[in-house]
């Protein structure tokens, strides 16, 4: 099965597009998100990769597993070169958290940014429509796994931030295929409200992961594997995890 969909529209109108890839009736899924932040399109440009590599191989969709890409949550954001979407919030300092503020941490303000976080939880279509899409697909399998990508200048080589105590075990099943880093907070500010922590509270296995912005898809990461190739073995370790 492969399907073409949209979460819905942005701020701006913009379509979130989404292709799935895999098992109609699937046990396992996994959802690929990039370009939470408008300004770091690298990611965007990674899920495409994906996108590209399993529409041409099917078959590197393990069976029983669906995998959901999403290149961006963001649209607005990557058009205005943004890390913020169209009213001004940062798309992960707005989900329903038990740490949500909306004068949250961002580059810049690590003492809070008026708003960053939205008026409220889930002010935002955009991170309303990712968490309806979640909350549906949650109750469709029996593995949900969510995994988000990331990339900074301030960073050399990629880090995995577990959503919280229950993702360290698919965090390190990321980790063994890739080499990354698995982190404990980010190091510059203390964030809130973001994605995977609501993940963690709704029970679901979450991770983000952060790439070095100066990485693209061909880039030489470990040995002669590609960024790309190590994405792809990390996904499949995070399907196989149990």
């Amino acid at each position: 099965m492969i399907s073409n969909g949209s979460l819905g529209t942005s701020v701006q109108g913009r379509e979130l597009s989404f292709k799935s890839i895999g098992y109609e009736n699937a046990a396992v899924a996994v959802v690929v998100v990039g370009s939470i932040q408008g300004d770091q399109t690298s990611t965007r440009d990674l899920v495409n990769a994906l996108i590209n590599l399993y529409t041409q191989n099917p078959a590197k969709v393990l069976e029983n597993t669906r995998i959901t890409l999403i290149p961006s949550i963001n649209p607005d954001g990557n058009a205005l070169g943004s890390r913020y979407n169209a009213n001004s919030v940062d798309l992960n300092r707005n989900w329903n958290s038990s740490d949500w503020k909306s004068n949250a941490a961002v580059p810049g303000y690590p003492g809070g940014k008026p708003g960053s976080g939205g008026t409220q939880p889930f002010s935002e279509p955009e991170t309303k429509l990712l968490r309806n899409y979640l909350n549906n697909l949650k109750a469709d399998v029996s593995w949900l796994r969510v995994f988000i990508l990331h990339s900074s200048v301030n960073v050399t080589s990629g880090q995995i931030y577990p959503g919280g105590n229950n993702a360290l075990g698919l965090s390190g099943a990321y980790a063994s295929a890739t080499g990354y880093a698995i982190e404990g907070a980010w190091a510059a500010y203390v964030t809130s409200g973001e994605a995977v922590t609501w993940c963690e509270e709704q029970n679901i296995l979450a991770i983000d992961v952060v790439i070095p912005a100066s990485q693209g898809i061909t880039t030489k990461v470990n040995g002669n594997r590609t960024l790309l190739d190590i994405t792809v073995d990390g996904l499949r370790n995070l399907v196989e995890y149990r």
